[in-house]
């Protein structure tokens, strides 16, 4: 059983303890959200993860096995990451860039196979993007970009996902449609996924278990049904939070 798991994790990042001796195990199936207020590390947790920010102390291991002692194309196979913001430097259009997404798999001799670029097309029609192949990236707004990335992590066939601020520019049909199908569908193929989100009702709506970091070195985690609470969210965030239900989901808001 493919799972990753955190072990006693301290990490620091300038002055910010983001969290002391968090352990974790992230299950195949498992939709995972970490939520805080600005600043407090939830990015640099989610890179730790990813293995591309060690910790001062403890370990991230995928079965059993620290990422750091793991090669890194295996890695890359195992574990893949959408981070929150990107710089298009070069004008790739929109199949060179989700053909990255493949080069974990890809021989380095040969190349792109035309099964992987069969895969683009196919997960390019899931997101809405069929008929993009060719666009440059640069002539795409800033949700369809958003597409071609989480398009670039779908196609890498990772048992974890890391997503860093999914939801970021897509409209709220997308949020629905696109972003909740994709994780229902990484959960239905057993896939591992841990988010960062900065939106409560999306991260309650998607997952199964929330983490939450308070700035100050403290974390605690546990399944939404216990951690989504007015009480909860509002020592989290300093901010007094309400709460009310429509169409039978819990909704959460600032008072």
């Amino acid at each position: 059983m493919t799972e990753l798991s955190a072990h006693d994790l301290r990490i620091e990042i300038g002055d910010v303890v983001v969290c002391r001796d968090l352990c974790a195990t992230f299950m195949p199936g498992q939709v995972w959200t970490i939520l805080g207020p600005n600043g407090v590390g939830k990015s640099t947790l989610l890179r730790t993860l990813a293995g591309l920010y060690q910790p001062i102390a403890g370990r991230v291991a995928f079965d059993g096995q620290s990422l750091v002692d793991m090669p890194r194309r295996e890695r890359a196979r195992q574990i893949g990451i959408l981070f929150q913001d990107h710089a298009d430097v070069f004008p790739l259009t929109v199949t060179e860039t989700v053909l990255t997404g493949r080069h974990p798999w890809c021989s380095p001799l040969q190349g792109e196979s035309a099964v992987d670029l069969e895969r683009v097309d196919q997960v390019l029609d899931e997101v809405g993007l069929d008929g993009f192949q060719d666009r440059n990236l640069f002539s795409l707004s800033g949700g369809e970009r958003r597409r071609v990335d989480l398009a670039a992590l779908a196609v890498q066939d990772s048992a974890v996902l890391l997503l860093d601020e999914p939801s970021n520019h897509l409209d709220p049909r997308h949020q629905v449609t696109l972003l909740g199908g994709m994780i229902d569908k990484w959960r239905r193929a057993r896939r591992a996924v841990v988010m960062v989100l900065h939106d409560i009702n999306l991260a309650v709506r998607f997952s199964d278990y929330l983490i939450f970091l308070y700035g100050d070195g403290k974390a605690s985690q546990g399944l939404v049904t216990e951690m989504a609470t007015e009480a909860h969210f509002s020592r989290l965030y300093d901010q007094p939070m309400g709460h009310y239900q429509a169409h039978d989901r819990d909704l959460f808001f600032p008072l």
